[in-house]
């Protein structure tokens, strides 16, 4: 595997069917003297808290909803055990979102006022960030690095900031039982109506919703 990461064009991203592989393939870029995430980063799926903290560095992953299996799961058995007659059930562990670590914190991009925005947007996540807000981090205009981003990334810089907010408030609601207010309130949002106006921009439907369809019941 070494080998074969060595010969692998760079940088280059990399997706494992788990987190054990995840674990492996960061084991085989240290052999191969390969920097995460500069040279190569890596995501997973499971995101086993255990397996994923205990890599170095820290494992990237996507979350399944296994809880909603599981009730899915027992609800079937549920109906086997009365008596009902069932045949070609299928039960899907559907993901819900990605747990962002560092094997996949720096984005492998050559301008360096692009990344150094970017990195300023992940570690301010969790604040109300505006666009003047990156003027004090970066060396260029507004209007040079939007330009830059839309280059880059293929998004405006509003559009990133938003993005990785909502990734935030993903997180709140399948890992906590926070209220759609307080967690706007924890993450600086003015109120409801404008976490639900950029969630809905973001993912096509309301926090309530997105909670209900992925949670675990």
């Amino acid at each position: 595997m070494a080998d074969w990461l060595k010969s692998l064009p760079k940088p280059v991203g990399l997706m494992a069917c788990n987190d054990d592989r995840g674990q492996q393939v960061i084991d085989a870029c240290k052999i191969a003297e390969l920097h995460i995430p500069d040279d190569v980063a890596i995501i997973a799926v499971d995101n086993d808290e255990l397996v994923c903290g205990l890599t170095d560095p820290p494992l990237t992953s996507i979350s399944l909803n296994f809880q909603r299996a599981g009730y899915e799961s027992a609800e079937l058995l549920d109906r086997l055990i009365a008596g009902e007659k069932l045949s070609g059930q299928s039960i899907f562990v559907h993901a819900t979102h990605i747990v962002t670590r560092r094997s996949t914190d720096l984005l492998a991009i050559a301008d360096p006022e692009v990344v150094k925005a970017l990195r300023f947007i992940r570690a301010r996540a969790k604040e109300p960030i505006q666009v003047a807000d990156l003027a004090d981090v970066v060396t260029v205009s507004r209007r040079s690095l939007e330009r830059r981003f839309r280059q880059t990334i293929g998004r405006s810089v509003h559009a990133e900031i938003r993005r990785v907010r909502i990734d935030q408030v993903i997180r709140l609601l399948l890992e906590t039982n926070l209220t759609v207010s307080k967690i706007a309130l924890s993450l600086g949002y003015p109120g409801i109506d404008h976490i639900a106006r950029d969630f809905r921009r973001e993912k096509g439907i309301s926090p309530i919703a997105y909670r209900k369809k992925y949670a675990g019941k």
